[in-house]
């Protein structure tokens, strides 16, 4: 199934989506793609049944991940939010090449 109006209107239906974070340990991904998809989170604009699966070069433990993600999330968010949240991303370390 496929939608052309992209993530809003997938959020209306049941899709099955994984979002794949290249050089999830990175600044980048610390400071700009956890914070953006976590407010499509909030906002309800990612489907259901939508997984976030980071993937690095760096070993890290889940706690270590989650201290990374969250690190830039706003002072005031619900931590019920934040568990939502999380609750759908992993975390996988591996070579490039």
């Amino acid at each position: 199934m496929s939608f052309s109006g992209g993530l809003d209107e997938a959020a209306k239906h049941d899709v099955l989506t994984t979002i794949v974070v290249f050089g999830a340990s990175g600044d980048l991904a610390k400071k700009k793609t956890y914070p953006a998809l976590f407010h499509l989170y909030q906002q309800g604009l990612l489907p259901r049944r939508t997984r976030i699966l980071g993937y690095a070069r760096t070993q890290m433990e889940r706690d270590s991940f989650v201290s990374r993600v969250t690190s830039f999330f706003k002072k005031d968010t619900p931590p019920a939010d934040i568990e939502g949240f999380l609750a759908i991303c992993g975390y996988v370390s591996g070579k490039y090449d």
